[in-house]
């Protein structure tokens, strides 16, 4: 390991977001100017308490649903359905849901978690419900137990009936999410709920990146850093790279020099003190390192093949001889394979395989910084829709599988459309390979 220092001048200030994967497999932290240091941070601590969540949700760009008179109403609903002390029970879970509400800065996640507040309403009385919302107090269920009330509660928007966890026919064992029944077209089906993450290497990656950012990040007020990562360390070398990027950045803030950390073949990073940029632009271009965000390790994962594996999995659950869904909540997915075409027909010949599956529903979101047109576009009997709210950029994939067993009817099709697609109007379009 090598520390350093080079002279250095001005740079202009820039903060980080968050970005899965660029198109060459290299895992990128890129700068978004203006949106908050956005980085994987498992250990980040949930809001204080319910009062807390209500002023960090009231601004001006926060849309409330129509369900509730005003914000407050719809804090103290839920306040009420959890309880005073649901807080401070989940506090310690890692992967809590309520973590991703410490980006609260982002217009379209507050407003996106009042939705879910509405729909937390609208399944209330279903009948099991009580056993999901205990889910929602448990480590390794709670992800789950909030994306299945979000998007039942979508259906119970439209009007269907549903009941959680309902027993299926006496000769399959295994119990999906829910069932629901359909008044308009007196058909009904089981829904199974599934959210697949970060790839395990995505993860590693990522934890490594936030690791070796984290002693800059505490002072980037007056620091900024520029870093390629080309191999995930192992635990104890991470260890001894962050005590170097530690002592550089102390050096950097006593002496304003900037400084080089340079671990040969594992890191190449660049430490300056804010405004400060052509020794650093120069320091960048001698080193290969793009001055507009942090490069961590190529990653390998073949993620459409971890999604129809995961389709493969959960289709289990699924009994025959119903027109089902299997709902999968990926948020890398539209960004690792960008080619909507090409998604649309690996999954659809996924799904052709498997006749217990009527519809496969895809959805995944992630931060833009920018404005972007919401897209529809159909292919076949299937559909893509892509919707831009407040920073948020959302995408739905509904699959409809012809070799069903039990196929549905048309108003079916039609009417789970208009549960799971947006109401506002979107371009049609054409999408290349």
């Amino acid at each position: 390991m090598r520390v350093g220092h080079l002279d250095a001048h001005s740079l202009t200030n820039q903060v980080t977001c968050a970005r899965a994967v660029n198109p060459d497999g290299i895992i990128l932290l890129e700068d978004c100017p203006g949106r908050g240091v956005v980085m994987l941070q498992p250990q980040t601590p949930l809001l204080i308490s319910w009062d807390e969540f209500a002023r960090a949700m009231k601004t001006a760009d926060t849309e409330c649903p129509a369900d509730f008179g005003d914000i407050e109403e719809a804090i103290s609903y839920v306040r009420t359905v959890l309880g005073d002390d649901y807080l401070d029970e989940v506090r310690q879970l890692r992967k809590h849901p309520f973590r991703d509400l410490v980006f609260l800065s982002w217009p379209g996640l507050r407003s996106e978690f009042l939705d879910w507040i509405a729909h937390l309403r609208r399944v209330r009385e279903c009948p099991n419900v009580d056993r999901i919302l205990q889910d929602l107090r448990v480590a390794n269920k709670c992800v789950h137990a909030y994306g299945v009330i979000k998007l039942a509660g979508r259906m119970r928007q439209r009007g269907f009936d549903l009941t959680f966890e309902s027993e299926p026919d006496a000769d399959f064992q295994l119990r999906p999410d829910a069932r629901i029944c359909v008044p308009d077209t007196d058909e009904s089906f089981f829904l199974e709920f599934s959210c697949q993450s970060l790839a395990q290497n995505q993860m590693t990656g990522f934890e490594a990146m936030a690791a070796c950012s984290k002693p800059v990040d505490k002072h980037f007020e007056t620091l900024k850093c520029v870093f390629r990562l080309r191999a995930i360390p192992a635990p104890k070398h991470l260890q001894e790279i962050v005590r170097n990027i530690e002592v550089a950045v102390e050096s950097v803030r006593a002496t304003g020099r900037l400084a080089e950390v340079i671990e040969e073949g594992t890191l190449e990073m660049a430490i300056c003190r804010l405004p400060r940029t052509e020794e650093l632009e120069a320091w960048c271009a001698g080193h290969g390192v793009s001055l507009a965000g942090h490069e961590g390790p190529r990653d390998n994962t073949n993620h459409l093949e971890r999604l129809k594996q995961k389709i493969r999995q959960k289709q289990r659950q699924l009994p025959s001889g119903y027109p089902n869904v299997l709902a999968i909540e990926n948020h890398n997915i539209f960004v690792d394979c960008p080619a909507i075409p090409r998604l649309i027909s690996e999954l659809q010949e996924e799904i052709y395989m498997h006749p217990n599956i009527a519809f496969l529903l895809l959805e995944g979101s992630n931060g833009s910084g920018r404005a972007e047109p919401p897209i529809l576009y159909p292919q076949g009997e299937h559909r893509f829709e892509r919707r831009f709210r407040r920073g948020q950029v959302g995408h739905t994939l509904l699959c409809v599988n012809k070799y069903a067993l039990k196929k549905p009817s048309v108003n079916l099709v039609s009417a789970l459309s208009e549960a799971v697609f947006a109401r506002a109007t979107a371009t049609h379009c054409e999408l290349q390979d």
